[in-house]
């Protein structure tokens, strides 16, 4: 039996995930289910990654990031019963980003800084959500959508949080990776503090 090539199995995931996430966000028809399907196609990176997480860069990291953040922008289509809960899409690619976190505190430091650069990519574009957005077109239901996305952004920050701490612990590199650090800190916090101030008033 010949074996498997993951790095070809991981191109055509990555491909494909371009292509489904960005006609999905952005075709008029009625597209049923599609966060069901991209759940499951998100699915599929967690049984990829454990055969390629030696062998993943920098610039792997940079393309799981894009792919997701097209993933987790597609508007809703079916109804969820718990509003206090994520959806399973955003889950699923929070884990995936996860995995690759926890990977690169263990054995692959190099990506350390691309990890938090997409997490923060996350975070921003969950919590600055415009009415009317989610991957370039409008939801069937935007304050829905705008409600389960901020949830979303709320978790990447309580993980980044969290990652911080553990990669100060794990890494003697801290001043190139503060200095990384520094400038999405900044360019988030501009984003997010418009939303921040909102809710120390309404608190």
């Amino acid at each position: 039996m010949r074996e498997i090539n993951w790095t070809l199995c991981w191109k055509a995931w990555r491909n494909i995930g371009n292509q489904k996430a960005s006609y999905i966000a952005n075709t008029n028809d009625v597209m049923t289910h599609s966060q069901v399907l991209l759940t499951g196609y998100v699915q599929i990176f967690h049984v990829l990654y454990p055969h390629l997480r030696s062998s993943f860069r920098r610039e792997d990291v940079e393309s799981l990031g894009k792919v997701l953040l097209s993933c987790v922008q597609v508007p809703l289509d079916t109804e969820f019963e718990s509003s206090n809960t994520v959806t399973p899409l955003h889950a699923a690619s929070l884990e995936a980003i996860l995995a690759v976190k926890d990977v690169a505190l263990d054995d692959n430091k190099s990506v350390i800084p691309e990890v938090f650069d997409v997490m923060f990519k996350f975070a921003r574009t969950a919590l600055t959500l415009r009415p009317g957005g989610g991957g370039g077109s409008t939801p069937k239901e935007p304050s829905k959508f705008r409600e389960k996305f901020s949830l979303f952004g709320e978790a990447c920050l309580e993980h980044i949080a969290e990652f911080y701490k553990k990669s100060c612990e794990v890494t003697k590199d801290l001043i190139k990776i503060s200095s990384q650090l520094t400038v999405s800190l900044f360019s988030s916090s501009i984003a997010l503090w418009p939303r921040m101030s909102c809710s120390r008033s309404s608190g």
